[in-house]
Order: structure tokens, then C-alpha cells, then sequence
């Protein structure tokens, strides 16, 4: 994500991604061949590849920080209150208040020109106390990612595997693009698609589905706001087993701030 900060939590918050991305900002910490960045952020609605993962009605606090060494190589934390339940087929009751999220990996830009980037790392998702839960909320995702700045947009594409997705749902891929538009020096506009395939649909609670997005930004104060709309191609039925249940879509502005 080689954007504008601004740019890159709202191409983040639409996909869904709970990966933070930080090249490119000022350092919170200086560190010895690198920085520390941080970031934190209130949304009104917490969404992840087109599925709720708060209730109607409860915002999402999140933080993250990154250490980016100057030879591309990264690694980071990121957390974020949740209201993820177990699988439908899990008779039993577990429900996540806390998502964490541990990622690392290589960043850079092409040698033949330096405007065409790519990354390339794995993201842990941990749910902190779901353990006595009959299939695991827990899950790694390989990420590899490609995209270029041509000044007036910024489009990029990425590849998620997962080898075990949630509730051992068996071998998983997403793919989404994104392109990010800079409309005036005071708004960006980012747009969003992608599409999630899962190996055991039925343990995962979902059908193969396609997610898409549109959010608007700018920066106020200091700090970055963006207003965005998610949805989905899933049934109005099969929305209501998501997280805060019934829409297959809605609206969720962000407020953040990097350090």
C-alpha cells in the first residue's frame, strides 16, 4: 500500500484487511536501520472482506503498531474488539471479544521501475479466549501483493491462501483489487472488489461470496477520516447469520491517527 496514509486506511477498512500498513510515515520511535510506526482508529463498524465482525450498534477500536527495517523487511501487531462467534456447526457458545492480528514480511518497490511495488508476508489471526471452542477461530494467511502509482491512481492487486481458514474450513483464497484516486489534493477516492472461496463452506458458515466497496476521505486536523460502503453478494438470509445479522451491506466512517 503505497499510498497516502489516508489512502491506505481507507483501501484497508474497505477490503477488510485487519493488516495495518505504515511504509512510508513518520517513525513514532527511531530505530537503529528503521521506525516504529503506530496507528489508532475508531470505526463505527468493524467489516472484514465484506462480513461484519462487530454487532449493529458497537463501534470498533483499533490499534496497531509496525517496525519497517529500511531493507524492506516488516513486522507488526494489530488489535481490534470483536463480536465473532463459532462456527455454525460448533454446538457449543464461544464468542471473541478481541481480535489480534500478527503479521510480517517484505515490502519494495521493482528494480526496472520504482513506482511498481510489491509485498509480500503471512498475517496470524488470533481470538484471544475461544480456545474451548470445538473448531478453531484461528487462522494464517500467506499475502502477496502487486501494484503501481501512476499518479492519478494507484490500482493493486492481492492474493491471500489460507492453508486452514476459520474453523478449520479447510484451504481458502481471496483475491481483490483496489484503486485508489486522488480527487483534488484534498480527497482521495478508493475503490473495492474482491472474492473469497473456502474449502468447507458449511463449517465456515458462508458460501463462496464477492465483496465490493467505495469509500471517500480526507484529512481533518491531523487526523484521517473516511466515510465507507461495504456489501456483498450473499443472501439477505444468509447475511442474517453474520455478525449483528440481517444486511448484507452498510455504511461505517473512520477516524484515525498515525504516529
Amino acid at each position: 500500500m503505497k499510498k497516502s496514509l489516508f489512502a491506505t486506511m481507507v483501501a484497508g477498512a474497505i477490503l477488510g484487511s485487519s493488516v495495518a500498513a505504515f511504509a512510508d510515515q513518520e517513525p513514532l520511535i527511531p530505530a537503529p536501520e528503521g521506525k516504529f510506526i503506530g496507528t489508532v482508529t475508531f470505526a463505527t463498524q468493524y467489516w472484514f472482506r465484506g462480513l461484519k465482525q462487530t454487532d449493529d450498534g458497537t463501534g470498533a477500536i483499533q490499534a496497531g503498531i509496525e517496525y519497517d527495517h529500511t531493507s524492506g523487511f516488516y513486522i507488526g501487531a494489530w488489535g481490534s474488539n470483536s463480536s465473532v462467534t463459532q462456527s455454525p456447526l460448533d454446538p457449543n457458545t464461544a464468542k471473541a471479544s478481541v481480535e489480534m492480528d500478527f503479521s510480517g514480511g517484505y515490502r519494495n518497490s521493482f528494480a526496472f521501475d520504482e513506482k511498481a511495488t510489491y509485498d509480500i508476508g503471512l498475517n496470524y489471526v488470533y481470538y484471544p479466549g475461544t480456545q474451548k471452542a470445538k473448531y478453531n477461530f484461528d487462522w494464517l494467511d500467506f499475502i502477496g501483493k502487486v501494484g503501481y502509482d501512476f499518479g492519478f491512481a494507484a490500482p493493486s492487486v492481492k492474493l491471500i491462501y489460507s492453508p486452514d481458514m476459520q474453523y478449520e474450513s479447510g484451504s481458502a483464497y481471496y483475491i481483490s483489487g483496489d484503486i485508489a484516486v486522488p480527487v483534488t489534493n484534498y480527497f482521495n477516492v478508493t475503490l473495492h472488489g474482491g472474492h473469497q472461496w473456502v474449502d468447507k463452506n458449511d463449517r465456515f458458515g458462508f458460501p463462496d461470496y464477492s465483496d465490493y466497496g467505495i469509500g471517500v476521505g480526507t484529512n481533518i486536523a491531523g487526523l484521517d477520516v473516511s466515510l465507507n460502503y461495504v456489501g456483498n453478494d450473499l443472501k439477505k438470509s444468509q447475511c442474517a447469520a453474520q455478525v449483528g445479522g440481517g444486511s448484507c451491506d452498510g455504511f461505517f466512517l473512520t477516524v484515525g491517527k498515525t504516529f
